[in-house]
């Protein structure tokens, strides 16, 4: 038997209601080589149940565990991947006909280690849909251009950034980091030991993919419209995001996480990535300052105190510029590194119960 072109991973965690019409979308797939790994992370919906329509396929393989959570769910099922490219799916998402011949035919010619695709935006609750495609120009990055111009797209704001008073043209400039846009060769992944980190969520994706492309030599970019992502209030991202005590979490594992990545460019390429993501660490603090303002005021203050005393955070508010940041940002970080962290968040915590909104 030929060997597997493409690995599909599939995590899946109360998706019962979706994963119909996401194997649906793989076995219409106009490319036939290709294996799917279904990892059922301790499911307890009807989710086994419905799997077994398809236990008799030869490329498919169920897998089963206790629930470990997204990220080590993805681990599993890399670990039994044969392909020689491997795509992680979101299961409560769906994919288009082309896609696998799309990324195959052009991971081909061009050798490259990793190919990125567009993508359609659904909100579920309106209605409402949009086309994602790279703000590239260049339809591909090779060798130190991945690292140097690449990468920091992906990792978070630097400094300079964040100096910059539209926020909103800032935001639209960084690429969007989900592992269901690329398509990745495994043995890169094998042979560095790519995985994504274990217990951490919503910063896992970002995080794996800075992780790949410290060992990439060529990833291609192309702006077709291969995925479907299907937007739902209630779903893992958007609900931890309006949680304060999971924002919480999700800076700090996002702080730890690219210090960790900051070692790894320095023993591979001799190089500090610190200023790629320094105004993220700043950023954070402020977001946190308001958004735990909405709690109770001791869970509040601890939770932005947590974050604070983080040695990469700390560092970043000591080697802060002030020059060119808005007045309010000054007066934040000013309060942030006199030890008047206390006073900032009495303040912002008083207006928010006086019910003023805090931008």
């Amino acid at each position: 038997m030929e060997p597997y072109k493409i690995s599909i991973i599939l995590p899946c965690y109360k998706v019962a209601q979706y994963i119909e019409r996401c194997i649906n979308s793989i076995l219409t797939q106009d490319f036939p080589n290709y294996e799917v790994i279904i990892i059922n992370d301790g499911s307890p919906d009807n989710l086994l149940q419905i799997c077994k329509q398809w236990e008799g396929l030869s490329n498919f393989t169920i897998l089963s565990f206790p629930n470990q959570g997204l990220s080590q769910a993805r681990n599993e099922g890399l670990a039994v991947a044969q392909g020689e490219y491997v795509y992680f799916l979101d299961p409560d998402d769906f994919i288009e006909p082309q896609l696998l011949s799309t990324c195959y035919q052009v991971l081909s010619d061009t050798h490259a280690d990793a190919i990125k695709f567009g993508f359609k935006s659904t909100e579920i609750e309106s209605g409402i849909s949009w086309n994602t495609v790279s703000k590239e120009n260049k339809g591909y990055y090779s060798n130190k251009d991945i690292i140097t111009e690449y990468m920091p797209k992906f990792i978070g704001f630097s400094l300079l950034d964040i100096k910059q008073e539209n926020f909103k043209t800032l935001w639209e400039r960084k690429e969007f980091a989900g592992v269901c846009m690329f398509m990745y060769r495994r043995e890169i992944l094998i042979r560095n030991k790519i995985y994504f980190p274990k217990g951490v969520s919503l910063v896992e994706d970002k995080i794996f993919n800075v992780h790949f492309f410290c060992y990439a030599r060529h990833i291609e970019i192309i702006n077709k419209v291969l995925y479907n992502y299907q937007i739902r209030t209630n779903g893992l991202m958007t609900g931890s995001l309006r949680n304060p005590r999971g924002l919480i979490r999700n800076k700090i594992d996002g702080s730890v996480e690219r210090e960790k990545l900051r070692k790894l460019y320095q023993k591979e390429h001799g190089i500090d990535i610190f200023n790629t993501y320094h105004g993220s660490l700043i950023l954070s603090g402020m977001e946190l300052c308001v958004k735990l303002s909405s709690i109770k005021y001791s869970d509040g203050i601890k939770g932005l105190h947590q974050y604070l005393s983080l040695p990469m955070v700390q560092y970043a508010f000591k080697n802060l510029d002030y020059q060119g940041l808005s007045f309010k940002l000054k007066i934040a970080s000013f309060c942030i590194t006199h030890h008047l962290t206390g006073l900032l968040f009495t303040g912002t915590w008083l207006l928010t119960k006086m019910g003023l909104k805090i931008k």
